[in-house]
């Protein structure tokens, strides 16, 4: 499984960044919804979901803020036979290490940039990922 992680500070803006690639994903591109976008929690606007996009499996996580999410979503969704997950990731280091060991050349790493909403940089964040897949 290859992981596209979208590493920032907690608030900069990655769940919106995926929430983008999202809606491109599905409305413009053509991705089709294997498991509909659901919140995580019912008090977050962190959500998860499957889609197909060019025959690939591509899962989606957004609740980067633990640490232990980030690494249990990774198990679960390479169990569940993803060939990529998109996952959010606020600047943990403990859980970068342990993608590295377990994925090393499956793990692409994208610094979120300034967090500010639909600005040139947040589309280029999108565009960023999405070329990723």
């Amino acid at each position: 499984m290859k992981i596209i992680v979208l590493n920032g500070q907690s608030g900069s803006g990655k769940t919106t960044t995926l929430g983008m690639v999202y809606k491109q994903l599905t409305e413009v591109l053509g991705a089709s919804v294997i498991r509909s976008k659901s919140r995580i929690r019912q008090d977050s606007i962190d959500f998860e979901c499957v889609l197909d996009y060019q025959n690939k499996k591509v899962a989606m996580f957004t609740m980067g803020d633990i640490s232990i999410d980030v690494l249990c979503a990774a198990a679960f969704y390479d169990g569940y036979g993803a060939d990529v997950l998109i996952i959010a990731n606020s600047d943990k280091q403990m859980a970068l290490k342990r993608l590295r060991n377990k994925y090393q050349q499956n793990l692409i790493v994208i610094q979120k940039t300034l967090p500010a909403k639909n600005t040139p940089a947040e589309q280029a964040d999108m565009n960023t990922i999405i070329a990723s897949i």
